[in-house]
C-alpha cells in the first residue's frame, strides 16, 4: 500500500502533495500532545469539539482525494481504500467488522492509535477525536455513492482508557 501511496506524492516547493491535498507528516507525539495540551484548557468536552470539527473539516476535503483514487469503486471498497490510506501514513491498523448499507452500519476496530501513545489507559473516556471527525468523509463518500444521510458515531472502546484497541460505530442518525 505504501508504494501506491508513494507513488501518487509529489514534492513541489517543499509541499508533499497527493491527488492536489498537500499532507504533513509529523511525529504522532505532536498530535497526541496537542490534543492532550488542549484537553488540559478546554477540557475533554472542548477538546471533542475542536478536534472533531477540524476532522471534520479536514474529512470533507480528503473524500475527494479518496474518491479520485477510487474512482468507479464501490463504496465498500473505498472505505477499505482510506482505512489502508491510514495506515500506510502511520495511524494504526484498521479492519472493518460490520459493514451495512441498509440501515447503514459501519463498524471499525483502530489498532495502536495515537491516543494510546499520550493517555496510556488513564482516560475517563475515549480519546480518539480525530477518528470520530471522519463521520463527514464517510457523509461524502455514501453522497457520492447516491446515500445523503447523516450518521452519527459512537466510540465504544478505546485505548485511551484502558481497552485493548478502538472500535468506533458509524450509524446513520435518524434524527
Amino acid at each position: 500500500m505504501f508504494q501506491f501511496i508513494k507513488g501518487d506524492l509529489s514534492n513541489k516547493d517543499g509541499a508533499l502533495m497527493m491527488q492536489g491535498e498537500r499532507f504533513i507528516l509529523v511525529p504522532v507525539g505532536f498530535i497526541s500532545y496537542l490534543q492532550k495540551g488542549i484537553e488540559n484548557i478546554a477540557g475533554p468536552d472542548g477538546t471533542y469539539v475542536m478536534m472533531t470539527e477540524a476532522a471534520q473539516m479536514s474529512g470533507r476535503d480528503v473524500s475527494q482525494t479518496v474518491l479520485a483514487l477510487a474512482q468507479g469503486l464501490p463504496f465498500e471498497q473505498q472505505v477499505q481504500l482510506f482505512l489502508r490510506m491510514n495506515s500506510a501514513i502511520g495511524w494504526g491498523k484498521y479492519e472493518v467488522e460490520e459493514l451495512t448499507m441498509e440501515p447503514f452500519k459501519l463498524v471499525v476496530k483502530h489498532i495502536n492509535s495515537y491516543v494510546g501513545d499520550v493517555y496510556e489507559g488513564k482516560a475517563d473516556g475515549p480519546r480518539c477525536f480525530l477518528s470520530v471527525g471522519t463521520k463527514d468523509l464517510y457523509e461524502s463518500l455514501l453522497k457520492a455513492a447516491g446515500r445523503d444521510i447523516k450518521l452519527k458515531v459512537t466510540e465504544t472502546l478505546c485505548v485511551a482508557k484502558g481497552d485493548k484497541h478502538c472500535q468506533l460505530t458509524f450509524e446513520e442518525d435518524a434524527l
